[in-house]
């Protein structure tokens, strides 16, 4: 079992999947991280246990199932989550994961974040750009597996969007982008960021889905991840990540997973 930061899930990335990562053109680079595009999921090991882990980040998913024979198409938006789900990959054919900046969704959005947390919901009941054309074409290009095109096709609609929409909040982006990246209290950051703590707990829900407490533990979850990569001594990841102690990184493990490190990684 290995962490990919990615796709932000646990599992055995030995597996014959085929993998590619791609960059958003620039002009959707402000609310997009990157794409993920997979291939081959139905030849990984069934048995085996795929984790999507607790995150900050939105994405927006489309998928082509094979079902008795006929693949069967799905654009899908994954809201930020708070705990694990556990996944199996059989059937698929083909997936293209838009990985969006956590905050970065929401202008896009009819509805708020907080109602769209570890919820999967049919992209075409949040976006108005989202129509059957959209879906058809995507699969045309999907079956074909004409990368450029899909990409294309994807990234006007997305510009559609964004165009009518207003920009990211500014106290959620330097939230995200200077508070997320250290190691304070949430009452430290609303003190830098000229906010009450209230203020920012509201906006945080409305933008980004999580509370800022509930963000930053998320946030110290993903260092451990990435540390866990490296090393299995987990009092030093502990303290690493920025947790009090080991104690503390097993409850909040517990929490997000349902178990505690050495057995998720087990």
């Amino acid at each position: 079992m290995e962490y990919d930061l990615i796709m932000h899930e646990l599992g055995n990335w030995q597996s014959p999947m085929f993998r590619q990562v791609f960059k958003p053109q620039p002009a959707l680079s402000t609310f997009v991280k990157n794409y993920c595009v997979l291939r081959q999921e139905w030849a990984c090991d069934q048995n085996g246990a795929w984790y999507i882990l607790p995150d900050n980040s939105a994405y927006l998913i489309f998928y082509l199932v094979k079902r008795k024979g006929v693949l069967i198409p799905s654009l899908r938006l994954i809201g930020p989550r708070s705990r694990h789900l556990i996944i199996n990959r059989k059937n698929r054919y083909f997936t293209f994961m838009v990985s969006f900046r956590p905050g970065a969704i929401a202008p896009l959005c009819s509805v708020p974040m907080a109602d769209l947390c570890d919820q999967s919901t049919d992209a075409g009941e949040i976006f108005h750009w989202c129509d059957q054309i959209l879906i058809e074409r995507l699969t045309a290009a999907g079956q074909t597996t004409d990368l450029a095109e899909f990409i294309r096709i994807l990234e006007m609609a997305l510009l559609s969007g964004i165009r009518s929409t207003e920009a990211i909040n500014p106290i959620i982006s330097h939230f995200t982008s200077i508070g997320l990246s250290s190691q304070l209290r949430v009452s430290e950051i609303s003190d830098s960021l000229g906010v009450t703590d209230r203020h920012l707990r509201e906006l945080s829900r409305k933008h980004i889905g999580h509370s800022p407490k509930s963000m930053l533990q998320i946030e110290r979850f993903t260092r451990s991840l990435i540390l866990s990569n490296h090393s299995r001594e987990w009092t030093s990841i502990a303290h690493d990540s920025g947790y009090y102690d080991q104690s503390h990184m097993i409850a909040e493990y517990q929490k997000m997973c349902g178990q505690s490190p050495e057995r998720l990684f087990g």
